[in-house]
């Protein structure tokens, strides 16, 4: 992962769910960082091969791309474990 995603933040979770945030401007984490909910890991950007300024956002399960909507009810997270370990590329 990386490259063609430019800057990206990895978020290991438990159970082998991985939260991914690319194409960020700017990181505000670095490799082995614990963060908790509500820490803001990185600015929206538009590096790597990106038309524009946005977010990709991905949840993976064991190394492979998930739907959200599973993972999200209306208004509501469920990905709030306590403590969280980045990894960045």
């Amino acid at each position: 992962m990386g490259g063609s995603f430019g800057r990206v933040v990895r978020v290991q979770h438990r159970f082998g769910l991985e939260t991914v945030y690319a194409h960020l401007a700017r990181l505000n984490v670095k490799k082995g960082d614990y963060i908790t909910s509500g820490d803001v890991v990185g600015s929206m950007g538009s590096s790597g091969r990106s038309d524009g300024a946005h977010l990709h956002y991905e949840i993976r399960v064991n190394n492979e791309s998930k739907n959200p909507k599973q993972f999200f009810d209306v208004g509501q997270s469920l990905l709030s474990p306590s403590s969280l370990r980045s990894s960045t590329f």
